[in-house]
């Protein structure tokens, strides 16, 4: 009797070890990507994959004001390079690849208020124009891009409680829409579902909430919350995307107890959390994205001590 009562433990815990497995969790691996200087916070980060290098990439913005793209290929050095630098600050940070012009983007949101957009093919010199201006400072930023509409896209919390949308094709005019109002907003992140053709944003509030909005173009808004945090979030410390091949969404979270932590779930279905990682020296901005060419999720954290560390499975 003791040995098969052992023996049903014993297939519990490969059942459950399986289970991790299923969902990766046994196998996530940290790489620290780059030494920054410890006093120089980073307040934003952001992340995606170029499919035709073969490339990842992350975009940081520093208390001082400075931007830095950070690229590397899997099993390859990281380089980094200065993408410009804002005498008014940076406190928010948003990127995406547009797969139709072949270009990367990188957008911030300054303290006086202005969101500006960078963009530079690979190799080629950097552009900026200033999409428009905010009367309030940004809680927190995120920005994608919809292919088959061809346009571009940044998610925005501002302290005067609104979640804006603002949106535009190349060369044409910047459009705005209220998403949500009358919050206390706390770090954003966003993405493009492909497969609903559906548009969302993730955003944390004052209150430790997780909260959800998504919609699809012409439509109306609609909202869920999808969980609670014991402590309060960090300052960007949320981002989002989705995963095609799963049809998953995810949440990377960054709170002050020190964690990260990733909610995921599919439309309809329930929400799920993990703690990938606990940092003793502090959290600070966290990104994520999805490489589709390796089927991997990647969470970036820059941690209070100056590293820019990658979590990936």
């Amino acid at each position: 009797l003791l040995f098969e009562s052992t023996f049903v433990t014993i297939l519990s815990s490969l059942a459950l070890e399986q289970q991790k497995k299923e969902r990766n969790l046994m196998t996530v691996s940290q790489d620290v990507l780059v030494q920054f200087d410890p006093n120089n916070v980073m307040v934003g980060i952001a992340g995606y994959y170029v499919a035709p290098e073969g490339t990842q990439h992350v975009i940081v913005g520093f208390r001082d004001g400075t931007l830095t793209e950070v690229y590397w290929r899997s099993g390859q050095g990281v380089h980094q390079d200065t993408l410009a630098r804002f005498s008014n600050g940076v406190v928010g940070v948003g990127a995406y690849y547009d797969t139709k012009e072949g270009s990367q983007h990188a957008v911030i949101g300054t303290i006086d208020g202005q969101l500006i957009e960078l963009y530079w093919k690979s190799g080629q010199g950097v552009h900026q124009d200033v999409l428009t201006s905010f009367s309030n400072g940004f809680s927190g930023l995120a920005a994608y891009y919809i292919p088959t509409e061809d346009t571009q896209h940044v998610i925005a919390g501002t302290t005067d409680g609104n979640l804006r949308e603002v949106y535009w094709k190349s060369g044409l005019g910047v459009h705005q829409d209220v998403l949500v109002s009358s919050v206390q907003i706390a770090g954003v992140g966003a993405y493009y579902d492909t497969k609903e053709g559906s548009q969302h944003a993730i955003y944390g509030t004052s209150d430790y909430i997780l909260n959800e909005a998504y919609w699809k173009s012409g439509q109306g808004v609609h909202q869920d919350v999808l969980t609670s945090f014991n402590s309060s979030f960090t300052f960007g410390g949320i981002s989002a995307y989705y995963v095609p091949t799963e049809d998953t969404q995810h949440a990377i979270v960054g709170t002050n107890d020190n964690n990260l932590t990733e909610v995921y779930w599919k439309s309809g279905q329930g929400v799920h959390r993990d703690v990938l990682a606990t940092f003793p020296n502090g959290i600070g901005a966290v990104g994520g994205y999805f490489v589709d060419g390796e089927n991997t999720q990647h969470a970036i954290v820059g941690s209070y001590d100056g590293r820019l560390i990658e979590l990936y499975w």
